[in-house]
């Protein structure tokens, strides 16, 4: 009428017998106890075409959404009794906190105060952080948690990896792009979770419907001056490190040569080498000088007698792998210690979570050695050129180091996308055994 949108004249009807049935079945009360009811008569935005996957879709989105109303209300799904999902994993109370027995860590919380123009307070910004440990999200602990060995809380953790958004404990949002930063796959074992008052709606660029948020470059800023960055990237090298750990504690004894160590030695009799120049000879006395001060420093001993262990090694194992941790650095290097050829890998760099250190037990392990010899054959071959072509080599493999990162952050997302199209194929099949 006129462009105008009008309400109906409201009419008395009969609730369906399938309201009232369930309403004496399930509600407390009964029909009487009942003060609004709505009927939702096509659901054409629905993708679960059964009752049991709609079912446990809705326990887990309304578990997950309205996790902090769960003390005030309850809520159901089918007669069934909604539990609250904290997808930091830290609420003792939630689901799949003591799925198994690893937990997640809470972590010291930080709060924005966000003020006006007239200096005063406009509201306050909570945020709550939270770590997963390796093997977290996965059944079995020595495999990854991929298909079958993931386990529920991979699910979760799948939807909200980023900075999960909240307006007055209820979520809205899940940010994974920011001028800050964007998060990647491995970040999943990061939780961040902000919280803001209705009264900041406006710095959040909240909707009428209240699903999307968009932030002001305001709160960016007062994020990059409260350290918010700081903590994430400590927790992503702490992530890094743990992840290393874990896989190195199920490999060969560390105080033994490794597999590609004792090959580069049997090698190293047939491969034809120039011989070093002094100036090689030099650098390399240099770089074990200088490894002996470290050493020594780091454990208190005597340089003489760490210089004895030292020359010890190099006749027992004159190849040597090494882990280090150089965020800026290239994934690899090498370095002449003497009489020893020590391989660094940069345990900071992509290449180690995403290809080097990507499988357990015995099929890493020579997955591991196979690369560790690839990159004592680039690196010998680097320490025999001439000036002029160690030079290319080390400009090359900074740029062979940022190449793989961007590739690698790349492939991350083609994963992603082929196990959701498989995810989606197994629900079809599921769907199409409950409706026979």
């Amino acid at each position: 009428m006129g462009g105008k949108v009008v309400v109906p004249e409201p009419a008395v009807r009969q609730l369906p017998e399938w309201v009232v049935g369930y309403a004496a079945a399930k509600f407390p009360g009964g029909l009487d106890a009942l003060r609004t009811v709505v009927v939702w008569g096509k659901l054409d935005r629905i993708t679960w075409k059964t009752t049991k996957k709609l079912e446990t879709e809705l326990l887990h989105h309304f578990g997950l959404v309205y996790r902090g109303f769960f003390r005030q209300v309850t809520l159901s799904v089918h007669g069934t009794t909604v539990e609250p999902i904290d997808p930091l994993f830290v609420s003792e109370s939630a689901r799949y906190y003591a799925y198994d027995e690893q937990r997640a860590e809470s972590l010291p919380p930080m709060e924005l105060t966000v003020k006006g123009q007239d200096g005063q307070p406009d509201g306050v910004v909570r945020l709550r952080f939270s770590y997963m440990p390796p093997g977290f999200f996965a059944k079995d602990k020595s495999k990854k948690a991929l298909g079958k060995n993931a386990n529920p809380r991979f699910a979760v953790r799948k939807q909200n990896t980023g900075i999960i958004v909240c307006r007055h404990g209820r979520q809205i949002d899940v940010v994974d792009r920011s001028p800050l930063t964007t998060f990647v796959n491995n970040d999943r074992y990061i939780g961040i979770e902000l919280d803001f008052p209705a009264e900041l709606d406006e710095e959040f660029g909240v909707t009428t419907a209240k699903q999307q948020i968009s932030f002001s470059e305001r709160v960016w800023n007062l994020l990059r001056e409260h350290g918010f960055l700081r903590t994430l990237e400590g927790l992503r090298t702490r992530w890094k490190e743990d992840s290393g750990d874990m896989a190195a504690e199920q490999e060969l004894d560390p105080d033994l040569p490794r597999p590609s160590e004792q090959v580069m030695q049997e090698a190293d009799e047939i491969i034809r080498h120039k011989p070093p120049t002094e100036d090689q000879e030099q650098e390399a006395e240099e770089n074990l000088k200088r490894e002996i001060d470290r050493m020594s420093k780091e454990s208190g001993v005597d340089p003489e007698a760490v210089k004895q262990q030292k020359e010890r090694e190099i006749s027992a194992r004159p190849f040597k792998v090494e882990r280090e941790r150089r965020p800026d650095g290239p994934f690899y290097r090498v370095e002449q210690q003497g009489g020893q050829l020590v391989l660094f890998v940069n345990i900071a760099h992509r290449f180690f979570t995403d290809v080097y250190n990507l499988m357990d037990g015995i099929e890493g392990a020579r997955i591991r050695a196979a690369l560790e010899l690839l990159l004592f054959v680039l690196g010998q071959c680097e320490l025999d050129a001439s000036g002029q072509g160690r030079a290319w080599y080390m400009s090359e493999r900074i740029q062979w180091s940022q190449r793989l990162n961007m590739v690698l952050t790349l492939l991350d997302e083609h994963i992603d996308l082929i196990i959701d199209e498989a995810e989606i194929e197994e629900e079809q099949e599921e769907a199409a055994v409950d409706e026979m």
